[in-house]
């Protein structure tokens, strides 16, 4: 896995100044995001960074860090990004 600290997007950079605590050290008391970028050729993790200040478009269910992480590598394979047609049947086929 590949772990980079610089933001992939303009979205990240936009996001407002991280509130910051004592000796200059970034206060995430109120919560943080951590973005995974899925390439073909591997993983990308940046953050922690503030958390957005927009409401989601849609519900989302809170979970602890084990179940979040599950459903991280479903969303992966259900999604394979390798570009052949037989992987991406496999994978659909598997979902049903």
């Amino acid at each position: 896995m590949m772990m980079e600290n610089k933001p992939e997007s303009d979205e990240m950079e936009s996001n407002p100044v991280v509130p910051q605590g004592q000796e200059g050290i970034p206060d995430y008391s109120q919560g943080y995001q951590i973005v995974i970028t899925c390439k073909p050729d591997g993983y990308t993790v940046s953050g922690p960074s503030p958390l957005p200040q927009v409401e989601p478009a849609e519900e989302s269910e809170e979970v602890d860090l084990t179940t979040a992480l599950k459903h991280v590598i479903a969303i992966t394979k259900e999604n394979p990004l390798d570009g052949s047609d037989h992987a991406q049947f496999d994978a659909g086929y598997a979902g049903e």
